[in-house]
This record gives structure tokens, C-alpha cells and sequence, in this order.
């Protein structure tokens, strides 16, 4: 199991059987992204920049809209945010891959209703935005990773060279969590053993763009 981050909300996730890319972002935004490929693409955004799928090569299934899907072996659940937890029209995905649980929330901006956290039930991988404007600022992101309590976390959607967009930058989450990990080019790991035990783990990755 590999992940990589492209900036914003985009990650690829390479499973044994599958490759899941979540929100490829379009042109004009300040950042490229590379060459994709993927079986998967889900698309949690409502708005021009994030319906980008035909950046990703292959035969993908697409998925935006709200259901239970299974593609490839990759179990999807996929809900809609609550009125007003969004700047509009915007999906959570909850899927498992490879014995792994994970969760993307898109683009919400408040905490979660108690009827979302007991459906996304335990989390191992959690892809939190923390970059403010249209998605969670720093505190807002910290509340919510407290009610799902995943056992890796990995920010994303927040400010990076290039990017034209304003958000803030990844340093406000990080004193807030209080922890600075030293960035990695992806995020590796192999079984559900090398989850932490006991403890949260903070990822940082370094965007892979093109």
C-alpha cells in the first residue's frame, strides 16, 4: 500500500489489486498535476476544478455520487455532508482497500453530525483538509479528527508554492496537533501490524506534481 499526495484534495492510493485517486483537480489553479492512471476516481468537490477526470488514464470508475459501490475489490461507501457543513454540494468516501479502513472528507467545514461518525464507524486513514476558505481551518480540522480518532492522519488542502488560491499553511495544523513529522515523498505500509497501536500518527507528504 502506497499513497501520494498531488496537492489540494488529490492523493493516489496503490492498492495490491487496485490504484484509487481521489479529486483530480483541473488547469488554472497555480499547480499541475503528473501523469495518472487509476481504476477508481472519486470526485467530492462540486465545482469545475475538482471534475477533472479525464487527467487520469485507464478505464476508471467513476464515482460521484452518494451509494455503496465494490470495484475491484475496494468496498466504497459514499455520503453526502449535511446543509451547511460544506460551501455546497460535497461527498464524503469511506473505503476499504487491502484490510485498510479510510476516510476522504472532501470539502466539509465544520464538525460532523453524531449520525455521520457512527456510520464511518473506525477509521485507520483519515485525509483531513486544514487549509481554511472552502474547507476545515486548523481548529475545525483538529474537532473533527478528534470525533472520528482515526489511527493515521494525513492533512491535506492547504497552502503550497505555486498554488494561487490562498489557504493556510500546513504549520497552524501542526502546532495545533502538537507535532511537526518530517515530510515524506509518500506514506508506505504494508499490514494492519504497522498501524499504531496506541497513539494517533500524523503523516506529512510532500506534493508529487507535474
Amino acid at each position: 500500500m502506497e499513497i501520494i499526495w498531488h496537492g489540494q484534495a488529490c492523493l493516489t492510493i496503490k492498492g495490491a489489486d487496485a490504484t484509487l485517486i481521489t479529486v483530480p483537480y483541473g488547469e488554472g489553479i497555480g499547480i499541475n498535476l503528473p501523469k495518472l492512471k487509476a481504476d477508481i476516481v472519486t470526485l467530492s468537490l462540486n465545482d469545475s476544478n475538482s471534475f477533472n477526470s479525464k487527467a487520469v488514464e485507464g478505464e476508471p470508475k467513476i464515482l460521484s455520487w452518494p451509494g455503496e459501490y465494490e470495484v475491484r475489490g475496494v468496498l466504497l461507501n459514499v455520503l453526502s455532508t449535511p446543509e451547511g457543513s460544506t460551501t455546497g454540494e460535497s461527498l464524503i468516501f469511506k473505503f476499504e482497500m487491502d484490510g485498510f479502513r479510510f476516510c476522504h472528507l472532501g470539502n466539509i467545514r465544520s464538525k460532523l453530525p453524531e449520525a455521520i461518525i457512527e456510520n464511518l464507524g473506525d477509521i485507520d486513514i483519515l485525509f483531513v483538509p486544514v487549509g481554511g476558505g472552502e474547507v476545515l481551518d486548523f481548529k475545525a480540522a483538529h474537532e473533527v479528527v478528534e470525533q472520528i480518532d482515526p489511527r493515521i492522519i494525513i492533512p491535506i488542502y492547504y497552502q503550497i508554492e505555486g498554488l494561487i488560491t490562498p489557504l493556510n499553511d500546513l504549520e497552524l495544523f501542526l502546532k495545533e496537533m502538537g507535532t511537526h513529522p518530517e515530510p515524506q515523498e509518500s506514506f508506505k505500509i504494508k499490514s494492519r501490524v504497522d498501524l499504531p497501536a496506541e497513539t494517533t500518527e500524523l503523516i506529512v507528504l510532500m506534493p508529487k506534481l507535474g
